[in-house]
């Protein structure tokens, strides 16, 4: 009896030296698996440290769709033209336009626009006339953002009057390029130069038709809606 309970004692106290034994040996942690995005004091995620995030794709309000409704002054400088008389001065004016934004880099716009210019009074009543254009233009621009630089491509009817009534019309195409500045969702300034080719028929008594290169330089401000 005395030798069991010896035996017993014993094997208690060796139990108790290997738990102290391990209790004071640095704990090693698992190995870490190399396809593991987590660290590794843990191969599976904790619940609440790595909470699962989804990605969500947040629309550029600059490059959404909408209509614009932009007005501002307009230079109409005349490069040259073909014809026994100058019919033109260089002028200025205001314009108007009404457009579209289709897409992240497609708009098409209407621009109504009238300059008045200084002519001959030997061949015209006064000396002031009037140069209206109703052109359609589409728009490209190649960046989004705060600051969208773009290029234009359109075509139009053109229209000369003295005041009284309109004496020369023709057709006529116009390209270049502007930018826009973003002040805001719902507010852009902006600066556009574009090159204007124009085709002006029976112009005159002898009913000549004339050719005009203008150099159309504008600046706006545009409501966006």
């Amino acid at each position: 009896m005395r030798i069991g309970s010896r035996m017993w004692l014993a094997f208690g106290v060796l139990v108790a030296l290997v738990d102290g034994a391990a209790s004071a040996q640095p704990y090693t942690y698992p190995p870490y698996p190399p396809y593991s995005p987590y660290p590794p004091y843990s191969p599976y995620p904790p619940p609440l440290a790595y909470p699962t995030a989804r990605r969500y794709r947040v629309a550029d309000p600059t490059a959404r769709r909408h209509l614009y409704l932009a007005v501002g002054p307009v230079g109409n400088f005349v490069l040259g033209q073909s014809g026994p008389l100058n019919l033109l001065d260089s002028g200025a004016g205001l314009e108007t336009t009404f457009g579209a934004r289709l897409s992240r880099v497609v708009a098409l716009e209407f621009n109504w626009q009238a300059t008045w210019h200084g002519t001959d009074p030997h061949f015209f009543v006064g000396d002031t006339i009037g140069f209206e254009a109703f052109t359609l233009d589409f728009k490209f621009y190649p960046i989004t953002g705060l600051v969208q630089p773009y290029f234009t491509v359109g075509a139009g009817g053109y229209g000369v009057d003295d005041g009284f009534s309109a004496f020369a019309q023709g057709p006529g195409y116009e390209v270049g390029g502007g930018i826009d500045f973003w002040c805001g969702p719902w507010v852009t300034l902006g600066a556009k130069v574009q090159y204007r080719g124009v085709v002006l028929t029976d112009f005159n008594l002898y009913l000549d038709d004339t050719y005009l290169s203008l150099l159309v330089v504008s600046a706006n401000i545009a409501g966006r809606f």
